[in-house]
């Protein structure tokens, strides 16, 4: 109740910071799909892999570019977390004063 109270006095009163707060929500969803996705197609990989796993280089360079990729994206979400909270903050103590 307190996050859509804020969201429309946010939105009167300051359209930049609920656009902003909008655009790393949407973000946030977005890296979430994607780190699904990345793992879907790691699960894939290695179910249709066949012989050694160590010796598949496709399967080995997948799981790579998914371990780099779902760093970026746990760094990223932490970074989006980090910032709906700190405006959160200004808005509250905006509205108080």
């Amino acid at each position: 109740m307190e996050d859509q109270l804020l969201s429309v006095i946010v939105g009167y009163e300051r359209k930049d910071i609920e656009e902003q707060r909008e655009r790393l929500i949407q973000e946030t969803s977005d890296n979430k799909k994607l780190l699904k996705d990345l793992e879907d197609a790691l699960l894939r990989e290695l179910a249709t892999s066949t012989g050694n796993m160590l010796d598949n280089v496709e399967l080995i360079q997948t799981l790579e570019d998914t371990k780099a990729k779902a760093h970026e994206v746990r760094y990223s979400g932490f970074l989006t977390l980090t910032n709906v909270s700190n405006l959160a903050d200004f808005v509250r103590l905006s509205v108080r004063f």
